[in-house]
């Protein structure tokens, strides 16, 4: 039809947006940077490039500034197929940005949508703040989203905190709403460290009377401690013991959830609406870090173990076979398999299945330890024991064949080898598997024998 609308896909958006191709690094689970694939107008005004300075160039070599978060939010909205919005300062182009990414239809392709937010961003956060605390803040922001490791950027950021407002100290507390733990610290020049005394603190004892304050405030605002003593005995009882005279708090959240709090102890009070802003900025940029190495940590912890029974997957198998090569020494292996699966999951249920399968790495592990048993796939396990002695292993298959039965009563089929020379370690899996299978076909023939007779 003539009067057909076709919609112009570089100039019709009304938001910035771009799509870029992954570029993984030579593991392929960690996001290194990206090239562009499409920008609209609004996406070549914002960031003051035209089309042909962008498509086909990769991020890192348009922007020398680079701020690798930007990959990281890419990784996850890759590998967890979701779609993540939030608000960030572009180191790139200098603004306040809110964004959306997402996965598009092809994996290892991801999809981003910004908008300039500053003046909101300014009424916000730069309100009755002068330049020092503006500085402050970006610093902050600078040392959580640089380059370096998780401990050393959120050491720097509680660094550059604590010098900031004048404080004794500066921490964070981090709760499951059960247990307090002091997971990071700060400290002046001749001020202890209290970070060993705050592990594994019960929650209500310490923390819970601060949700009164952050209610009321927003935060904890305790300018003066003798105030806490008629009140609040406990509170005062812990803080006074630790020397503490003024203290100044914020809470941290994720999706609405408290996961621990920003503190400050003995912070000079020259000016409480500019601490007040700093310290919970720091606290929103340090949810942020701490929420998405939570994340980077899952996503590695789901790269190499078994989510339903907790030891190495095969991928960690792997890995480990292929470093194990380049050593010298000695291995034993153990294939494992679980008789009669098929029929506890056709008879009972899967769900009774997955318990058989976390007897047989319950078993596994108690015998060889955790640190050595992987989940090859199904119902197969391997274990690998590095240079262990052959007598050592032979001593091993003793015991694993004398308690090689799981709480149901199922047998667990085993197969063992010893490799003299760790760099044949595959060959010695393939004959691991091969004995296992002939001890699962001697099971069945005396097993099915028995039916037979009954």
């Amino acid at each position: 039809m003539e009067n057909e609308f076709r919609p112009d896909f570089f100039g019709d958006f009304p938001s910035a947006s771009a799509i870029f191709k992954l570029v993984y690094d030579k593991t392929g689970e960690k996001v290194i940077d990206t090239e562009y694939i499409f920008v609209n107008e609004k996406y070549c005004q914002l960031s003051g490039k035209t089309m042909d300075e962008l498509i086909g160039h990769s991020f890192r070599a348009t922007y020398d500034n680079a701020d690798v978060k930007w990959f990281e939010y890419c990784q996850i909205a890759d590998q967890k197929q979701e779609v993540l919005t939030d608000h960030i300062f572009s180191q790139e182009i200098k603004h306040w940005l809110i964004f959306s990414v997402g996965p598009t239809s092809r994996s290892g392709y991801v999809c981003y949508n910004f908008n300039i937010i500053d003046e909101q961003r300014q009424k916000e956060i730069l309100k009755s703040r002068v330049s020092f605390t503006n500085e402050t803040v970006l610093k902050i922001s600078t040392a959580l989203n640089s380059e370096k490791d998780y401990e050393t950027s959120m050491n720097e950021a509680l660094t550059i905190l604590g010098n900031a407002i004048q404080s004794d100290r500066t921490y964070v507390l981090e709760t499951d709403m059960v247990t307090i733990d002091n997971t990071f610290e700060w400290c002046n020049e001749g001020i202890t460290s209290e970070i060993d005394s705050l592990q594994n603190v019960d929650y209500d004892e310490y923390m819970r009377s601060w949700e009164v304050f952050t209610r009321d405030n927003g935060l904890v605002f305790m300018p003066d401690l003798e105030e806490l003593r008629d009140d609040y005995p406990n509170d005062y009882a812990i803080l006074h013991r630790q020397g503490i005279s003024s203290l100044i708090a914020a809470p941290m959240y994720n999706k609405g959830k408290l996961i621990g709090y920003l503190g400050a102890d003995n912070f000079v009070y020259s000016d409480l609406i500019n601490t007040r802003t700093i310290l919970e900025m720091a606290a929103t940029f340090i949810s942020m870090k701490i929420s998405y190495h939570r994340v980077l940590l899952e996503l590695d912890y789901m790269s190499h173990y078994d989510v339903l029974t907790g030891v190495h997957n095969r991928n960690a198998l792997l890995k480990k076979i292929a470093a194990l090569e380049s050593l010298e020494g000695s291995a034993g292996i153990v294939f494992a398999d679980l008789n009669g699966l098929k029929q506890i999951n056709d008879t009972f249920g899967h769900s009774v299945g997955d318990e058989a399968l976390r007897d047989v790495a319950n078993i596994l592990c108690k015998h060889f330890g955790p640190a050595n048993v992987y989940r090859e796939g199904g119902d197969e396990f391997v274990v690998i024991l590095p240079m262990i002695s052959k007598m050592e292993f032979s001593r091993l298959q003793d015991q694993i064949r004398k308690n090689n039965t799981t709480s149901r009563g199922t047998v667990i089929a085993l197969g063992f080898a010893f490799e003299e020379d760790i760099h044949h370690i595959k060959d010695s899996i393939i004959l691991a598997d091969h004995r296992m299978y002939d001890d699962k076909k001697d099971y069945y023939t005396i097993h099915d024998r028995r039916k037979s007779a009954n």
